[in-house]
């Protein structure tokens, strides 16, 4: 029912530092700034996904009134890191991730005080808040493991598949490459950009120089991203098997191996106890790694 909305910021600067970090856990980030011709000379940005949804009007007052606006995370996660971006970028916090089942039982929320004192919260209503596929979405991100290369995809996701062929098995590193299409959605690598290898006259394969993640196969038809770099890649099943004539053949029975938990091995590895993840996040940072690291 509501278009977009927008408020009042006595410091638009603070408010755009906060808003920039707070936003781009739920893949938002900010879209467009009004020429201040049109504004009187004042500083009006606009934040979103796909299009300008939530807009700062820069005043010259502290606002009196406290506004309290709620956006719409796509999962659990999201508000999770929403809220942890949100406190380290200067917000004071009004309520940590959690369930609310006083509004009803599957309201998931996180809540937090902007620069100017509005309460800003981030909710998932679903039941499991994972159920939405990503080519429903309209922006999504992912990246390498190291976080030196990043990108968005705005628009539906193309079709998704897994390639035994023996190229897809030597540049995964695996038994096959599990690759989703993206040629009919708007891309953009955000930060830096794949070192490529021509695996044959008509394709390149994209992987960080950094750290060797597989993250691209492009041809002359468009591209394809590799699935796991998704920072959410729950949604995006593969519905066709290619290149099944060099497909292993033990493949189809890894599913029925024993299965254990990460930690079920820590007897005979017991680094796993201390491990320290130095992999990047799966939603964008404005800095990687972080200062305390690099």
């Amino acid at each position: 029912m509501i278009d977009h909305l927008g408020i009042t910021v006595a410091d638009f600067g603070a408010s755009k530092t906060f808003y920039d970090k707070a936003m781009a856990p739920l893949g938002a980030s900010l879209l467009y700034m009004v020429p201040e011709q049109y504004t009187g000379g004042v500083k009006v940005g606009g934040y979103g996904r796909d299009r300008p949804v939530f807009w700062l009007h820069e005043g010259k007052d502290k606002p009196k009134d406290r506004q309290h606006v709620a956006f719409t995370a796509r999962s659990r996660a999201e508000v999770d890191a929403f809220h942890a971006a949100a406190l380290a970028a200067g917000g004071k916090d009004n309520g940590g991730p959690g369930l609310r089942p006083h509004y009803h039982p599957n309201y998931y929320g996180a809540f937090v005080f902007d620069p100017d004192g509005n309460n800003v919260a981030a909710v998932c209503h679903d039941a499991a808040c994972s159920a939405m596929r990503l080519d429903t979405r309209p922006v999504y991100t992912g990246g390498c493991q190291c976080g030196a290369v990043r990108c968005r995809v705005g628009g539906a996701l193309g079709d998704a598949s897994v390639c035994h062929c023996r190229m897809c098995q030597k540049a995964s590193g695996n038994f096959y490459l599990p690759l989703v299409s993206v040629r009919g959605a708007r891309f953009d690598w955000t930060r830096g950009e794949p070192r490529r290898f021509r695996s044959s006259n008509a394709a390149w394969r994209g992987f960080c120089a950094n750290c060797g993640t597989p993250l691209t196969f492009e041809a002359p038809d468009g591209m394809a991203l590799a699935i796991a770099t998704f920072d959410d890649p729950s949604g995006i099943a593969p519905t066709i098997q290619w290149g099944v004539e060099a497909k292993l053949p033990y493949v189809d029975g890894v599913a029925h191996l024993p299965g254990e938990d990460t930690m079920g091995d820590v007897s005979s590895a017991p680094y796993l106890a201390q491990l320290v993840s130095y992999q990047h996040p799966d939603h964008d940072t404005d800095q990687w790694p972080p200062e305390e690291r690099s």
